[in-house]
């Protein structure tokens, strides 16, 4: 037995739905659908069109449940196309992503530019009815996307407006399903259905709830305008007529915006360029201005320095002559000394002679106070004598009076002669 995700749900208008084993089965526990009686039942095989009814999955030794799945009313129904059905967690993840979000971006190879696509509207597993030769026929498309917008703009029209996506899962589309919607201008997007490393696979499907925090963190991974959904176009489709026009037009005038862009990225890059030199020969100016400012102070210091050396050598030249002054003086000074010093010398000698003279003045006084002391002596001696030869005259006669009066001038003259004589050496000395 083949074991399904996704059904058709055939409303009470008669429109149909596509529906996944979860939301099946939340719709027969609301008693909104019918699934026990095969002729009431509402769940269509997308692939057959044969009556399907939702089944929880099947439990494992651990206690846990595997995925829900749709399954026949009976066994003996096989898929009328031949078209595999099996559907893996990564794809059913895929499927959900993709049918909800808003925008993304498509990248075919590494050098080719990212394509972003804003959908108006998506369908999962939407058909793609063929006739071929009276025989009636269709193909599955993962994903089928109406086109709101395109960047680039020009490949809205070059894909008439549609897009494809294909996940890979087990095995390529058939060349022939690859053919058919080229010739008739669906471009078919062939992608890895590869869950991001962050999300453990584990999380897919932990129990029987399905994990709608998993596809919110790979919707939001490709939501985010950095990551890409890498795939190739493996046959280019056809561009329907009225929509070649269009695309060659907006083409070229992508292509004249490109061009437009390159040289006005060209101009932004050499008016960076001049921007950057200016900035530089801005911050070099100043530089040069703050170095200028410091060599001005530096000069200025300098100046001061020179000005104080200046005046050091004034200072010092007058210094020079003040010492060559004070040298003269000195020599003269010296000179005045050496008299001095012999004039000190003579004095000195002068007055050890004065000291000498002194004393032998002093022993001089010595000998005159003692001869004065004498001749005072005599004198007092010359008066009594006198006293008595005036005596001895009253009693001699005239002639005798007159020859002892003779004698005695004649002593007393002496007597005289020897006082001056004294009294002069005593001077002299003392002089």
């Amino acid at each position: 037995m083949v074991e399904k995700f996704y059904a058709l749900l055939q409303k009470d208008d008669g429109e149909y739905i596509t529906v996944n084993a979860f939301e099946a089965i939340k719709l027969r526990e609301d008693a909104s659908i019918i699934t026990n009686d095969i002729n009431l039942a509402s769940l269509f095989d997308i692939e057959t069109n044969e009556k399907v009814l939702p089944s929880k999955g099947k439990r494992r030794l651990d206690g846990t449940r595997s995925l829900p799945y749709f399954r026949y009313y009976s066994n003996d129904i096989i898929d009328g196309n031949g078209i595999p059905s099996y559907r893996t967690p990564e794809m059913t993840i895929f499927l959900e992503v993709f049918n909800k979000i808003k925008k993304f971006n498509i990248k075919s190879g590494y050098d080719e530019q990212p394509i972003k696509i804003i959908p108006k509207q998506s369908f999962r597993l939407h058909r793609i009815n063929s006739a071929n030769n009276g025989v009636n026929k269709y193909y599955l498309a993962d994903i089928f996307i109406e086109l709101d917008e395109t960047k680039p703009y020009s490949f809205y029209y070059k894909c008439n407006g549609v897009l494809a996506l294909e996940f890979l899962a087990t095995s390529a589309p058939t060349p022939s399903k690859r053919v058919y919607f080229s010739n008739i201008g669906i471009p078919l997007f062939e992608a890895k259905a590869n869950i991001p490393k962050w999300v453990k696979e584990s999380d897919i499907f932990a129990n029987d709830k399905y994990c709608d925090d998993v596809v919110t963190k790979v919707l939001n991974t490709y939501y985010n305008p950095k990551y890409n959904l890498l795939g190739k176009f493996v046959k280019t489709a056809i561009t329907e007529p009225e929509y070649e026009w269009r695309y060659r037009a907006m083409l070229k005038y992508e292509e004249q915006i490109a061009e437009l862009e390159a040289e006005i990225s060209e101009l932004e890059a050499k008016v960076h360029k001049l921007e950057k030199c200016r900035d530089e020969l801005l911050i070099e100016k100043a530089e040069i201005g703050k170095e200028i400012e410091e060599q001005k102070l530096i000069l200025a210091d300098y100046k001061q320095q020179n000005e104080y050396y200046v005046r050091l050598e004034k200072d010092n030249a007058r210094l020079e002559l003040e010492n060559k002054d004070l040298s003269r003086d000195k020599s003269n000074l010296t000179f005045e000394k050496d008299i001095l010093s012999r004039d000190n010398a003579n004095l000195k000698n002068d007055k050890d002679i004065l000291s000498r003279d002194n004393a032998n003045l002093k022993n001089d006084k010595d000998i005159l106070s003692r001869d004065n002391a004498n001749l005072k002596n005599d004198k007092d001696i010359l008066s009594r004598d006198k006293m008595e030869l005036s005596e001895r005259l009253c009693e001699i006669s005239g002639k005798d009076k007159k020859e002892v009066f003779w004698k005695i001038s004649a002593i007393v003259l002496l007597a005289l002669v020897v006082v001056l004589g004294g009294f002069m050496t005593i001077s002299t000395l003392l002089n």
